[in-house]
């Protein structure tokens, strides 16, 4: 049986492991209405706005929709509200991709030494 992530190949049956594709996509059991939400793509969207210095999107679950998406933004000087975070990102996509989590505002996003977003201290925070 071969899962997502794995691929045989050649005349014996020998499976190759390949990294999967879409480890950083929110979606079942990690479904955001039943639509694939890339945490990258809102991050992108929130790091435009002029008064936010950093952002991290994380999934937080939701009874209804499986997860939904939660923002964590390191503001710059001025001081911003959640609701302004919230429909500056509205405005630039659709309603299943909405921060319908929140917006928690922190003081840096934690990250790796490589740079990568450490997710899973974000999740720990709820």
């Amino acid at each position: 049986m071969l899962y997502i992530g794995t691929a045989a190949s050649g005349d014996k049956p020998t499976i190759h492991s390949i990294p999967s594709t879409d480890s950083n996509v929110l979606e079942s059991p990690n479904v955001i209405h039943r639509q694939r939400v890339a945490p990258a793509e809102l991050e992108e969207i929130l790091r435009s706005h002029p008064h936010i210095e950093d952002a991290a999107v994380v999934g937080i679950p939701d009874e209804r929709s499986g997860e939904i998406p939660k923002a964590f933004v390191v503001p710059k000087e001025k001081k911003i509200s959640e609701e302004e975070v919230k429909k500056f990102v509205a405005e630039k996509v659709s309603d299943y991709k909405h921060l319908k989590g929140g917006v928690e505002f922190i003081s840096s996003i934690p990250k790796s030494p490589s740079g990568k977003i450490l997710r899973r201290l974000l999740k720990e925070r709820r």
